[in-house]
């Protein structure tokens, strides 16, 4: 019995580190906008969050040379909703790609508990805003990307558990 309380308190822990931080994602287009337009740029961005720091890099490829005039991190909202931003990512770096323009968007960012939560319970987006799309050319939702290990570690803790107490029976 000491074997499976001891196991059950390290997956607790494991699992409270791992609402505390963690890898994010978004894939940024002009369907995911509210409203949706017709824009063929995309966009990708990484986040990791530790503690209430939020890491991020975000990357946009606005086809046809559209000009980014602003970009940054919404909430709280789902996809279907408009949130206030939460943080500017800040001035990019462009490089011209034929016709096109890439732009590169990195930092961290300090949040409030509040807004912490809010990424831990994906209701917040990343927007890049163009002068051809002033409500905002390309969008997307920022989701966790799970852990393998930690998921992996729930399972063996549970199969282990349940071996236990099947045991004991």
């Amino acid at each position: 019995m000491n074997k499976v309380c001891t196991l059950v308190v390290v997956l607790a822990v494991t699992v409270g580190s791992a609402l505390s931080q963690g890898v994010f994602s978004a894939n940024l287009n002009g369907v995911s906008e509210i409203p949706p337009n017709s824009s063929q740029s995309v966009g990708a961005g990484s986040l990791t969050l530790a503690g209430n720091a939020l890491s991020f890099s975000v990357t946009a490829l606005l086809l046809g040379g559209s000009i980014p005039v602003d970009a940054g991190v919404f909430g709280p909202a789902t996809p279907a909703q408009i949130g206030p931003m939460i943080f500017d990512l800040g001035v990019p770096t462009l490089t011209p790609v034929g016709g096109n323009l890439f732009a590169a968007y990195s930092g961290v960012a300090n949040l409030t508990p509040a807004q912490v939560s809010q990424v831990l319970a994906d209701l917040t987006y990343a927007e890049v805003v163009t002068q051809e799309y002033p409500a905002g050319e390309i969008r997307g939702q920022i989701t966790l990307v799970p852990e393998p290990s930690s998921v992996m570690l729930l399972g063996v803790g549970s199969v282990m558990f349940f071996l236990q107490r099947r045991k004991k029976a």
